[in-house]
């Protein structure tokens, strides 16, 4: 499960991402947009390992994403419990969103907005969003994304 929830919050990046990324090939300028992006999560797992934005991107600076133990220093406990095969593609992702790295198909860099700040951020510290109606509205959201997302390709 915890590599499921670390896999989710990578994809909810990389979906966020595409958005941003589309939004700028239509035609909109983001680049003296501010743009911050909130990821929630359910799962304690995910969030104590990618609650420190500073580290994420400490993370996806190094120049390999092998997996070596040199780029995840910091990590409690045992590395192979921090899944790097999944955390390190995500932290590469956080780094270049975040640090003006991002370029398209072909190699040219695209704007996707002019400060971007990403929080991974734990349910239980909204409490504004816990509860059955933010489950109910999650998977109803969950559910239409995933129907657009068929339908479209």
């Amino acid at each position: 499960r915890n590599r499921c929830d670390l896999y989710a919050c990578h994809g909810a990046l990389k979906l966020t991402l595409q958005l941003l990324k589309q939004a700028t090939f239509l035609g909109k300028d983001l680049s003296n947009t501010d743009i911050c992006i909130d990821i929630i999560t359910d799962s304690s797992y995910a969030w104590k390992l990618l609650k420190d934005s500073h580290r994420l991107c400490k993370w996806g600076s190094a120049l390999s994403i092998d997996g070596s133990e040199s780029t995840l220093v910091d990590i409690e406990g045992p590395l192979y419990l921090a899944n790097p095969d999944l955390l390190l593609p995500l932290a590469r992702t956080v780094y270049k969103m975040t640090n003006g790295d991002v370029v398209t198909r072909r190699g040219e860099k695209l704007c996707i907005g002019k400060n971007i700040n990403i929080a991974f951020r734990h349910v239980g510290d909204l409490p504004h969003l816990q509860g059955s109606t933010f489950s109910d509205k999650v998977t109803s959201s969950s559910q239409e994304v995933a129907i657009w997302q068929f339908q479209r390709g």
